[in-house]
């Protein structure tokens, strides 16, 4: 006679096989494209093409995919009902004799009240924790598309110095040429034309100079934007406008300047103060979760037990009990990791008060330094240059005057072209710090 447990244990052994089933699993290796093709930098480039290029690069993307897809299963994970347990119990068997049929068996159904009860919570939390990730990564991309930006203009300096090298040399030639004649009709020593090609010579390495340092930051910013090869780039734009745009106008001059304004405006646009306030609410969601305290929430079951000829239900609790832990020290642990969110958050404003603040200073001070000192030094050192070049080819300077006149013309327009150049890093500063940079989306 077949005992009453026998079909039983055959549907517990066909649940056993389907949970087997269910744990085997393939994992497919992921594919990362190649880097760029040289091609696509056969157009000359924007500021806005080499950011998108640098977000577009295959790591970059599939890394920032792969933290929100990340955030995203855990999000998906945190709304999914808890999995009921299978409880299978076989007692009073004979391991001895005519036959081995169990003579009890007992099949439960187990649940966890304290995952029924933490599920929006948790739902909730993982929400919070998916905002900050995407704002975490908008942060990553504006300060990417900061950097690409700050290369672009540091390489458009780069080529702007080789011009003003190559025009030095260019003028040196025709002065050294002039000496020559000069000394051909007796109007000027000997060792005057030795000096001449002394200073073509180091007008010469200086070319060569520029030209290393522009060629050293154009493979920067090849490898920056995800070329896997030095191809040449072609800049379509010049560095970073000092004109400001319209809506960081107002913070050129700090006697119009609203910096109670232009700090609400960062505030509303600054990723990381969005990932700072997403942290902290997610900490405090954590902290609130960690005080309910559902790890004492009983576990509870429900089941048949076959014995005999009988049917009977069955019915289990098991819960923890709270006699030497009773969850102080991960209250206090949650507490403490709330402050620390806290002070992040805190220390976030802080900073994105201070970053506004000095850019604002410095784009103030490298425009008045650059309107008001290197522009109009420049200026007179180039005319102070023309009058002695025309004085020296009437015989009534030295060649040694006409040198240190070009000299001092050289370094002007040398400072000149610095200053612009920290003028537009200023301005670039300042727009990254008001939040106002073009992102691409990845």
């Amino acid at each position: 006679m077949r005992s009453p447990a026998e079909p039983s244990l055959r549907t517990a052994l066909a649940c056993l096989a389907l949970v087997c089933a269910a744990s085997c699993r393939s994992v497919a290796a992921p594919v990362v494209a190649p880097s760029w093709a040289p091609e696509a930098a056969a157009d000359a480039l924007t500021h806005d093409d080499c950011v998108r290029l640098a977000a577009g690069w295959a790591p970059n993307r599939a890394a920032w995919s792969a933290r929100l897809d990340l955030a995203r299963a855990a999000l998906d994970q945190a709304g999914r009902w808890a999995n009921p347990r299978l409880d299978a119990t076989w007692e009073d068997f004979r391991v001895a004799g005519p036959t081995a049929t169990p003579l009890a068996a007992t099949y439960s159904l187990l649940g966890a009240l304290g995952d029924l009860a933490s599920r929006g919570a948790r739902r909730d939390l993982a929400q919070l924790e998916l905002d900050a990730e995407r704002a975490a990564l908008e942060a990553e991309l504006a300060r990417l598309a900061y950097q690409v930006h700050d290369a672009y203009d540091e390489l458009v300096a780069a080529r702007a110095s080789v011009a003003l090298e190559e025009d030095a040399l260019t003028l040196t030639r025709t002065q050294r040429d002039a000496v020559a004649r000069f000394i051909a009709v007796g109007a000027a020593p000997a060792i005057d034309l030795a000096r001449a090609d002394a200073e073509v010579a180091q007008a010469g390495a200086d070319v060569a100079a520029a030209r290393a340092d522009a060629r050293a930051l154009e493979l920067e910013l090849c490898f920056a934007l995800g070329f896997e090869r030095p191809v040449a780039l072609t800049l379509a734009e010049g560095w970073t406008p000092l004109d400001a745009p319209s809506d960081v106008a107002a913070a050129d001059d700090p006697n119009d300047a609203d910096l109670e304004a232009l700090l609400m405006r960062a505030a509303e646009l600054r990723p990381e103060l969005r990932e700072a306030n997403a942290r902290y609410a997610a900490q405090r969601a954590r902290a609130k979760l960690s005080a309910d305290n559902v790890r004492f929430f009983p576990n509870i079951g429900a089941g048949l037990r076959f014995e005999g000829g009988e049917t009977r239900g069955v019915a289990a609790l098991d819960v923890e009990l709270p006699l030497f832990d009773g969850g102080g020290p991960a209250l206090h642990a949650g507490d403490a990791m709330l402050l620390q969110a806290a002070a992040g958050l805190r220390q976030a404003a802080h900073d994105l008060g201070a970053e506004v603040t000095l850019a604002r200073e410095r784009l103030t001070a490298a425009r008045r330094f650059l309107d008001q000192h290197a522009q109009r030094a420049e200026a007179l050192r180039a005319d102070l240059s023309q009058r002695t070049e025309r004085l020296f080819e009437a015989g009534e300077v030295s060649f040694d005057d006409l040198m240190r006149a070009r000299r001092d013309e050289l370094d002007a327009r040398r400072v000149r072209l610095a200053a612009a150049r920290r003028a537009a890093h200023a301005r670039l500063e300042l727009t990254r710090a008001l939040g106002a940079l073009t992102l691409p989306r990845p």
